[in-house]
């Protein structure tokens, strides 16, 4: 999310209102352990919430859980078995007739807008054992139960 709303993403940062302010008070931040800090700090800071309020479908039956790091592959740091067997389950899930290995090659895309390295791991570069400190205390329950750590 730093990354996104500080125009670090191929398309920049978007107009939403909401954006244009948190990008503001990242760029008047001038190391990426500040900016961190920030985003764990403020209650409002975007996106802060939503993995603890999407925990709902975590836990339904019905949901196809798959994970950023195993559909990106290997371009993104991941591995082809689990980028394919996460496709093989989500199609599954929705009845796609769609091969999975052929969906696999054209599924991570360096160019999306979104994107600002699409590597897994890559929040390692820029967490200082501070900011992972002040993570852990307060989402690492959450972490835990996404099945990360």
């Amino acid at each position: 999310m730093l990354g996104f709303l500080e125009g670090r993403t191929s398309a920049g940062y978007g107009n939403f209102y909401e954006f244009d302010i948190f990008h503001k008070i990242l760029k008047s931040l001038p190391t990426w352990e500040e900016k961190i800090d920030y985003a764990l700090r403020d209650p409002s800071f975007l996106g802060r919430d939503q993995f603890e309020r999407s925990m709902w479908p975590l836990r339904h039956p019905d949901v196809c859980k798959v994970r950023f790091e195993d559909l990106i592959g290997p371009k993104g740091g991941g591995s082809r078995e689990r980028q394919v067997e996460s496709l093989a389950r989500l199609f599954a899930q929705i009845g796609s007739p769609e091969d999975p290995e052929d969906v696999a090659d054209r599924i991570y895309n360096e160019n999306s807008w979104s994107f600002f390295k699409g590597r897994s791991g890559s929040w390692r570069e820029h967490f200082t054992d501070k900011n992972i400190a002040r993570f852990d205390e307060q989402f690492g329950d959450i972490l835990e139960q996404y099945g990360y750590e």
